[in-house]
């Protein structure tokens, strides 16, 4: 009978539902979202766009892991990623929505600030607010030293 009970408790824990989970958005319908950084490597560096889709106001958690907003990636968008030293970088659309820049063509620059320009297919231009990749913190030695010790008694 115990157990019975049990594995009927069971199934219906597993078997129970969830309602999809909504929250409200100040943000409005086809905003562009961007995702992306630069840091001291030889990269690759990638850039995510994708566009939010129209809705009543409520966004909509059902996506997946990957995709929680269930973003519409943006394709045949130009962005370019500048520095404070004065070089460019064109981002290359690698599939819908992901844009890189290969691995080797840019080391980012400790102390140098960056900032993306987007122009996208219908002309809207976006530009990010500049970023700076901190420089390294002083090094740390570590050293040891060994002691001979004698014990005496037990």
């Amino acid at each position: 009978m115990e157990k019975s009970l049990i594995y009927l408790i069971l199934i219906f824990s597993l078997l129970s539902c969830t309602e999809p989970y909504e929250f409200n958005s100040s943000v409005e319908g086809n905003a562009l979202v961007v995702e992306g950084s630069i840091n001291n490597t030889e990269g690759p560096h990638v850039l995510y766009l994708g566009q939010t889709q129209e809705s009543d106001g409520t966004a909509k958690v059902n996506g997946g892991i990957n995709n929680p907003l269930n973003l519409i990636p943006v394709s045949s968008a130009v962005a370019v990623l500048y520095n404070s030293l004065g070089e460019s970088f064109q981002f290359q659309e690698y599939e819908d929505g992901q844009y890189i820049i290969d691995k080797g063509i840019h080391k980012g620059i400790q102390g140098a600030a960056y900032h993306v320009e987007i122009t996208l297919a219908d002309g809207k231009q976006y530009v990010s607010l500049p970023e700076t990749i901190p420089k390294k913190n002083a090094t740390d030695s570590l050293s040891y030293d060994f002691i001979l010790k004698e014990i005496v008694g037990g």
